[in-house]
């Protein structure tokens, strides 16, 4: 995925590439451009979670983005990091307030270890408050179209996703059933520019997981 759609992509959601930073170093969309090091993958995650929350904007309700404290740019995670270091976008269902997070840590329920899914939506509470999980997406990006999401990244993320305390929403749940164009925001799963994994619907359905192929172009589709 170009950084041209990203840009484009921020545009459409009313905001600036030129005013956004990545990492606790504050470093610009440009130097990560021109930095030969950084991993293609990283620029398909990040659209991926700006397609996430353009969709929700379209479709759910207003999005806003909100800075971290002491900020006065949107600052975005370069590698997995803590919730309160890094921005995102709110919206409201049903007067309550979620936020759309990009590759923030989450802890497990009693398990010394955290997961960082690349999208995912929680409560916006305050710093006693525990943040409640709601859904999660994990981004696998190809090289080429043809190659698949692995059997291991299937079970890694399903086996992670039920690790944590995920939680139920009645008003977000019909919200996000009732997305039209993406049906891949239906409920949890994995986004690849690449084809499907190997599994079978029915052992996807049984994982209650779903997997989108070839995830922003014209024959996208995602199974079950």
């Amino acid at each position: 995925m170009s950084v041209h759609e990203i840009r484009k992509t921020l545009i459409q959601l009313g905001e600036d590439a030129r005013k956004m930073r990545w990492s606790r170093e504050l470093r610009s969309l440009s130097s990560l451009v021109n930095e030969t090091t950084t991993a293609k993958d990283f620029f398909f995650e990040f659209w991926c979670y700006l397609a996430t929350v353009k969709t929700i904007h379209k479709e759910v309700g207003k999005v806003n983005l909100e800075l971290p404290s002491g900020q006065s740019h949107a600052v975005w995670p370069l590698k997995p990091g803590s919730p309160s270091n890094f921005s995102y976008f709110s919206f409201h269902v049903a007067k309550t307030s979620y936020g759309i997070y990009p590759g923030v840590k989450f802890m497990y329920k009693g398990i010394d270890s955290s997961f960082a899914p690349d999208i995912s939506i929680r409560s916006v509470l305050g710093k006693s408050s525990e943040a409640k999980i709601y859904a999660v997406w994990d981004a696998k990006y190809r090289d080429k179209p043809s190659k698949q999401i692995t059997r291991d990244e299937v079970y890694t993320f399903s086996t992670a996703r039920g690790l944590l305390p995920i939680s139920q929403s009645a008003s977000l749940k019909i919200k996000l059933a009732g997305i039209a164009h993406s049906c891949c925001f239906h409920s949890c799963g994995l986004i690849s520019n690449g084809n499907f994994s190997s599994e079978k619907d029915q052992t996807l359905k049984a994982l209650g997981l779903r997997e989108t192929a070839r995830f922003g172009t014209a024959t996208q589709l995602t199974r079950p």
